[in-house]
């Protein structure tokens, strides 16, 4: 399994965080670069993070799920009762369309794989600590940092001290 390990000098010590990674795959699901453009010049694209969308079903607006793909709305052709596997279940046959214009949508889909974190372990100075203080303890290293980089900057440009603060 691939990992990755990260250290930072901070003022109270070696902070190092190592992460191992594994990769996942599927068959078919969403095609994250997915961009249309339809009949009527609205533009269409996959979104990373999920966002509340419309669910219609017989021509009203029934309810909102999370969805991917905020200019367009789930429309529900058919919902009905399933014993295929002997195990009952509501199957539903749907499709999706532009919010505006209503013209028929199908994002595109695919198989796909991406790397998520497996395991996380984060030492200062070789002792183990949470992850929750090895994200304190860094993002205070950045914000020290920061202010350092904004302090020689406002140096060469001959500000005072105070004007970084």
């Amino acid at each position: 399994m691939p990992s990755a390990t990260a250290t930072v000098a901070t003022p109270t010590g070696e902070l190092r965080c190592e992460r191992t990674l594994e990769e996942v795959h599927w068959e078919d699901g969403p095609v994250e670069t997915w961009q249309h453009t339809d009949d009527h010049g609205h533009a269409h694209a996959y979104q990373q993070q999920a966002v509340p969308g419309e669910v219609w079903r017989k021509g009203k607006r029934r309810h909102d799920r999370t969805t991917h793909y905020p200019t367009l709305r789930l429309v529900i052709d058919r919902r009905y009762r399933c014993n295929c596997t002997g195990d009952p279940h509501w199957v539903e046959t749907s499709h999706y369309e532009c919010t505006q214009c209503r013209q028929a949508i199908e994002p595109a889909h695919g198989p796909g794989c991406t790397m998520i974190p497996t395991y996380e372990a984060w030492t200062l100075d070789g002792q183990p600590i949470t992850r929750e203080r090895g994200h304190e303890l860094l993002q205070a290293a950045l914000a020290e940092r920061q202010h350092q980089a904004h302090t020689e900057v406002a140096a060469r440009l001959g500000y005072p001290e105070e004007f970084t603060r």
